[in-house]
This record gives C-alpha cells, structure tokens and sequence, in this order.
C-alpha cells in the first residue's frame, strides 16, 4: 500500500488472516469431528457384534511364541478394524456431502422465497456502475444482481463459488449514481465476494440443515432396534456440542462483516468516511446483552464504525474464542483417537493415534486461537493498548477441562462424566493456562522483530506453525499425564514423565523452538519503524517495542536454573556416596532426570514471575540450557568417578529431560499472566537458582516414589533398560488394565445388588456395562506392542484372561436373555478361566517388578 506524508499510520489488519477464516476452519472441524464420531457410533450399532466376534475369534489363533501371536492378532483382526476406520470416515464424508447439498440448495430457496430477480433492463446503469466497482476491487468476474423485494433495506450476497450473486434493495437499484449511497454498499458486497466468504457464510447460516440429520442418525437406528442404551447420553453430549458450533457460526458471521467493512475502505480515507456516513444513517441501535450479542449473526452498527475507525479493534481474540475453540478441540481428540486406532492396526504403530488425535487438537488451537494472539501483539504497537491474553488463557484452560470430560468420545466409558482423579482437572487447566501464555509471549517476541520480517505471510506463517505445535505438545502432555494420573496417582504421572522416551514431536520442539526464538531475540531492537507491510496509509510510525534483553538474558537464567541443579545432584552424590543396589540406582536415573526438568520448569516460572507474558515466550531460550546442564554435570561427575560413559548411558539421559522439562515448563508458564513486580535479569537468574535447589532436592528426596518398590537389580546404572520397559509396562499398562478391571468389577457387583428384572433388560444391561468395557479393554491390549520376551510372556497372559472373560460374558448375556442353561454353563466355565488368567497375569507382573 502507497503512504501518505504527514499522516499517522493506519494499521493494515487484512495482511493477517481474518478472524473470519480461523473461526471458519474451526467450525468446518467440529462439524467433521462430529460425522466421524456418529461414523463410529453407526458401526457400534450395526456391525458391532460381528467386530466383537472377529476380535474374539482372533484372539484364539495359535502362535508360536506371544510376540508372533499379537502380531498374527493384528493382522488377523486389520480387515474388521478397518472397516470400524471406514464407518468413521463415511460419516464424516456424509457430513461432506450434507454441507455441499445445503450451499447448492441455498440459492434457489432464497430466489424463491424472498422473491429474488435479476435487474430488469431499465436499471442497467446499476449492473455497469456495479461492474466498475467490481474492476476497481480486481474482480475478473463480477457477481450478477438480483433486485430485491419491496421490503427489502440492505444489500447481500449469496451463491456458489463461480456463480455468485448480489440482492439490492430497490432503493439503492434505483440510484447508482448516488456514491454515498450505492458505491458503499456495493463495495461491502464486493468484498464479500472477493474474500471468497459467501458460501462460507451461507454454509454457517445453514449448518444446522447439514449437522442435525448426521448426528440424528444413531438415535434413528436406536429406536429402530428398540435399544435406547446410551442414547440418552449420546444426545445430551451432541446437543452441547451443536450449540457450541452454533456459537461459532455466528461468531464467523459477525467477523466476515468488519472484514468487508475494512476491505472496502482499504487504502482510501474517502471510501472509508461514506462508508461511515453510511453506517451512521442506520441509527446506533440498542445495547445488545452477553446472550444476544452471542446470538447475533450481525455486529451492531456502533460496533461496526468502532472497528471502521480503528481496525486494531477486532484483532483481539475473546474469551469465547478461547472457549469455543478448546472446548471443540478437547472435544473431538478422543473421537479422532478412536478413528485413527483401527486404521493403524496392523501397522505397528497404533501409538501413533494419540499423537494425531494431539496435533489435530494442536492445529485447531493455533488456527483459532494463536494466530488471533499475535494478530492482537503485532497491532497493538499501533494502538498502544496492550493485549490481554490473561482472560483468552483462562477460557482456554476452561475449555480443554468441559471438552475433555464431555466429549462424544466417552459417550459408554464406565467412568462417566469426569475424570476418576480430580488432578487431572487441574493438569488440563494448567496445560491450556500454560500453553495459552507461551504463544502469547512468542507472539509478543516476534511482534517486536516484526520490522526484521521481510513479508506479512512470513510472520503469520510463524505464527500458525509455532502456536499449533505448541499447543499440540501441551494437548498430549495433558493426554498422557490425565491417563497416568487416572491409573496410578500423581506418583505414577511423574514416572511417566521421566522414564518413557518422548515422541519426536516434543524432542524436536525441545530443541526447536529456542532455537528460532533466540534467532528472533536476536533482531529485539529501539528506534525501528512499522514494517511497511503492515501500514495500509499514513506514515509509518516509530515501532513500540517490550522491555526486555535479546537471547543473553533467558541463556543466563538457564544457566543459573541448570547450575543450580547440577550442584544438587553433586551434593547429594557426595553426601550419600555411591547407589549400591540396583533399585537404588534406579531411582537416582529417573530422579536426575527430573531433576533437569525441575531446572527448566524453574526457569520458567523465574522469567514469568519477573518478565510478564513476552518473557514466558522467551524463556523457551531457558529450558534446554536449564535441562542439559544438571545432567551433564552428573556425567562429568560420573565419569571422574570411574563410571563408565557409553552413547547407550548418555543418549537417553541427555534426551529426556529435554521432553520433560518442556512438558513441565508448559504446565507452569502461567505464571507469566500474573499482575506481580517485573524483576532486572540478574534477580531473575537467582530466583531461577533458588527455586531449581528446591525443587531439584525434592525431585532427589522423593527419588524413591519414581520407581514404586524398585528391584534389586544386579546390572549397573548403564543397563537398566530392561528394568525400565518392565516398569514402564507395569505403569503404563498393566496398571490401567488392573483399574478398568476393578471399574468392571464395580458394574458387575451394580447388577448383582439391583432388583431383578426382565431376563432381556437384565442381558441388555450386561451387554452394556461390562461387557463394552471389557471389549474395549481387549482391543486395547491387542494394541500393545511388548519391547521384550519377558513382557510379551506377561502381557500375553491378560490377552488370554481377556478374550476368555469377553467371550464368556457375551455367552451369559445371551443364556440370560434366552434362559438356556447350557449355554450359561459354558459361559462359567469361560469365565472361570479368565478369572484365573487375571490371577496369573497379577502375579507376573508383580514377579516382573519385583514389588
């Protein structure tokens, strides 16, 4: 855009992507989520019994040792599962089609209904100036107008990409020489048409003609059988989810109007005063309430010439957007986790559905609520008000907490609405908290470098990759710790933490993102001017810029941070000498590991507390300094002292504290939304040490709860690996199994205390409470992939007790509904052995363990 001497600058928001888009995508993915979940549901009701069969069957099949037998499982069951996989994807594929049926159908209904014609001959002048209008705004092909009805009083658009359509209210048809008149608000049409929103718009108006029917059909089918079963629940859960993307619809169809506003007055102060002219003539309308501007599809008049005046205006995010946006996100990741679960069976890397389900979650969030962020920090160096990320952080944490726990995703679980442990509320809470005020303080760093950006695309680039793999990496630590924290406590959460191998994604953000955050520290300067990108008028003004050091100030309280905790970790092995027995030695691995991650989250919280928002986001510099250097002190030490140092010891003791302190630090970045005294870098560096000695010490004080009764091993430290995958599997499955095992034992107990009832209630209510659970237990051990013959021999014990205690139940549902007692002696005897099974599969495993 050209600049006008002697003016101040007008701050281009459209070189960002518009609100509009972000809250578009998000909508488009909630619908989509919603069609993969009544995918899946739809096979559960129809094809549920022959899956259950199949994996029942599949589970008998002989092998020669119990790894080739959860391989031939696998292969065995891949057809049946993925067929589950494509129920999902036909749903979802169906809401698709849905949508594409209502845009097509739009046009014609409203041509109809509100009387809709093209211009008669004698009003061509209307259609030429119009086409003008179209050529100035760098349309190819201008929309074709429609004369409206008597009644009509403002102009919209409508149609299909390719075929769009402009109604004029007759007053305005009449006089297209009227420029106070006709050209603005034909210019505004324009712009709709060109920022390609039309059908998206229509598609929002209109989503409950294409989402209804989808989510009705699993409850259509119910009723069909006659087996309500979970429907209650189901439709509870589908009516909060609806209502939340009728929410965001109308929340799409508020923002596409300032964004037409602003494109129509783009570059031009004169289009931009009729504009206003125009607008003021409507009258400011009354004070809608909360509810009513939620439910408005139209923003007011005064809101839209408040924006008009000062586009900075709407590049703040709300709350709601924080809310909607991870509440859909928290939402759908359980149901995109049971899609990608039967699609990968038979690849070998079922693992993988959580980190999908995780990055998806991740990318909604960083669409819907990151880029928003950074919008609100770059152009508010126009405005001069700062942000305030504070209540868009809080509705986020409250989002992913009521997503979570009522997702369609759980619609059946045993557990109900809820998490079994309250902390894991509080994990959910702290990760959005802490995720939501590291984007914000990054988009506050790179908002300061912004005239070092050569291009707005870079910079919103930046911002979408960064905040969506930031929020991915806090959604799976949220999703990995609340799964520990169900099965075994807070104790268990920190094992995982420490003794399990990150997945690439946070390694590499570990390493990443401090990285090109110190590259864009680097750029941190005063006495810059706007990038003219982000100028549309005027000339561009002096660049306001944080307080705040380049990357040296983070790299020093790392290094305090890391310092600190590599003197602990000197001082007690000084203090308490050498290991001795294996267990003892196991706990001092995994305490020195947590040890690094308490360095890093130390640092965190000691810039937030001192630096506010931007210096959360610079921390990221903090944390691999802060993390590696106890641990390398510990090597260094160990070494002197004779300890041998091989890749297998130090690869993984280096690498982990990398995953973990990040994990940790996202949990505690909120901290740097606080109203609290901002502190120099120096008393940052010490608070940084003073919290690292303190936690650094508790993490070696309760080093024994990291190992939960640890063995007398008789290797060294450096070959603890097998150790290690037999307490990672007595943590991480074993020990869910053993708590779904007793959630199923407390539903079996429930239907032996009730009162009798009709034998077909009585087998629909087995059916449904244990025997459900039990299937979904069995598939999820099929899933498991044992890294050793000693745990495949332990693990293949529960594959047994399970498909023993699965068949069984679903032959004591079916002689209880048919009274046939033979039948009810087989599922005894069935049931009985997998009792016994379980018997053995606990006693191995606490064989495996030692404890």
């Amino acid at each position: 855009m050209g600049t006008v001497a002697g003016v101040r600058g007008r701050p281009d928001t459209l070189v960002y992507p518009s609100p509009t888009t972000a809250r578009f995508v998000l909508l488009v993915l909630a619908i989509l989520a919603g069609g993969l979940y009544v995918g899946s549901w739809t096979h559960t009701l129809l094809e549920g019994e022959a899956w259950q069969q199949q994996v029942t069957s599949c589970s008998t099949v002989p092998a020669a040792d119990p790894l080739q037998q959860q391989a031939t499982f696998e292969r065995c069951t891949a057809a049946v599962e993925r067929r589950r996989a494509a129920y999902s994807a036909g749903g979802a594929a169906a809401t698709l089609v849905g949508g594409g049926v209502v845009l097509l159908a739009v046009p014609v209904v409203l041509e109809r209904r509100r009387r809709l014609r093209p211009l008669p001959p004698r009003l061509a002048r209307a259609g030429l100036r119009a086409a003008q209008l179209a050529a100035e705004q760098g349309l190819r092909r201008p929309p074709r107008l429609m004369l409206g009805g008597a009644t009509q009083r403002d102009a919209f658009s409508y149609g299909v990409p390719g075929a769009y359509r402009v109604a004029l209210p007759p007053k305005a048809a009449l006089r297209p020489g009227d420029s106070a008149l006709f050209d603005p608000l034909v210019r505004h049409e324009l712009a709709h048409v060109r920022h390609h929103d039309v059908a998206l718009a229509w598609l929002a108006r209109s989503v409950w003609y294409a989402f209804i029917p989808i989510l009705l059909v699993p409850v259509a089918i119910s009723l069909a059988r006659e087996d309500l079963g979970v429907t209650l629940d189901y439709s509870w859960r589908a009516a909060l989810v609806l209502t939340v993307v009728r929410l965001v619809a109308n929340a799409v169809l508020r923002a596409r109007e300032h964004d037409a506003d602003l494109a129509a007055a783009r570059g031009d102060d004169a289009r931009r005063r009729d504009l206003g002219a125009l607008l003021s003539t409507l009258g400011p309308g009354s004070r809608p309430s909360l509810w009513g501007r939620l439910r408005a599809q139209h923003p007011t008049v005064a809101q839209r010439l408040v924006v008009l005046e000062d586009p900075t205006a709407a590049c703040r995010p709300t709350a709601v957007d924080g809310l909607t946006a991870a509440f859909l996100a928290a939402a759908v990741a359980p149901v995109l986790r049971n899609t990608a679960t039967p699609a990968l069976t038979g690849s070998g890397n079922v693992d993988l559905s959580t980190l999908f389900a995780s990055t998806v979650a991740g990318a909604i969030l960083g669409v819907a609520v990151g880029l928003g962020l950074w919008r609100a920090a770059l152009f508010a160096r126009f405005s001069g008000r700062p942000p305030r990320p504070a209540p868009v952080a809080l509705a986020v944490a409250a989002g992913l907490v009521l997503g979570g726990a009522l997702s369609l995703g759980q619609v059946g679980t045993v557990s109900g609405i809820g998490p079994d442990n309250p902390l894991t509320v509080l994990v959910q809470g702290l990760a959005g908290l802490g995720a939501t005020a590291v984007v914000a303080g990054l988009g506050e760093v790179w908002a300061d470098a912004a005239p070092n950006v050569p291009s707005a695309r870079v910079h919103w680039v930046a911002a979408l990759l960064t905040s969506a793999v930031v929020f991915s990496v806090a959604v799976w630590t949220a999703s990995r710790l609340v799964d520990t924290l169900d099965a075994g406590g807070g104790a268990f959460a920190l094992v995982a933490l420490t003794n399990l191998d990150s997945p690439w994604l946070v390694t590499v953000t570990a390493l990443a993102l401090p990285a090109t955050t110190a590259l864009v520290l680097r750029g941190h300067g005063t006495g810059s001017r706007a990038p003219a990108w982000a100028v549309e008028l005027g000339d561009r003004p002096a660049w306001l810029v944080g307080p705040g050091p380049g990357p040296a100030g983070p790299l020093m309280v790392g290094l305090g941070a890391g310092l600190a905790g590599a003197a602990v970790i000197v001082a007690f092995r000084l203090l308490a000498g050498p290991g001795g027995t294996g267990g003892e030695q196991l706990a001092r691995y995994f305490g020195y590991v947590l040890v690094g991650a308490a360095a890093a989250a130390a640092a965190m919280v000691a810039m937030g507390l001192a630096g506010g928002v931007r210096a959360v986001g610079a921390a990221l510099v903090a944390l691999p300094v802060a993390g590696l250097t106890p641990l390398a002190g510990f090597l260094v030490m160990n070494t002197a002292l004779g300890g041998d140092l091989t890749r297998t010891f130090g690869q993984p003791l280096l690498v982990r504290p990398l995953g973990a302190g990040l994990m940790l630090a996202l949990l505690v970045a909120g901290v740097g939304l606080l109203p609290v005294r901002r502190v120099a870098v120096p008393a940052r560096s010490l608070l940084a040490a003073t919290l690292a000695v303190a936690l650094s010490a508790t993490a070696l004080g309760g080093r024994t709860v990291l190992t939960s009764n640890p063995v007398d091993l008789a290797a060294e430290l450096a070959d603890v690996q097998d150790d290690l995958d037999a307490q990672a599997y007595a943590g991480q499955v074993a020990l869910p199994l053993m708590r779904q095992f007793e959630a199923v034992g407390a539903a079996q107990e429930r239907l032996r205390s009730t009162d009798p009832v009709s034998p077909a209630a009585q087998a629909a209510r087995l059916r449904e409470e244990v025997l459900v659970p039990l299937t979904a237990m069995q598939a999820q051990a099929r899933t498991y992939d044992p890294p050793d013959e000693r745990v495949a021999a332990v693990h293949g014990l529960v594959v047994q007790a399970l498909a023993q205690l699965t068949e069984g139940t679903r032959l004591a549902a079916d002689a209880v509904e048919h009274q046939d007692a033979a039948t009810l002696a087989t599922a005894n005897e069935l049931l009985s052995a997998g009792t016994a099974l379980r018997a053995r599969w606990l006693a191995a495993v606490t064989d495996l363990t030692g404890s």
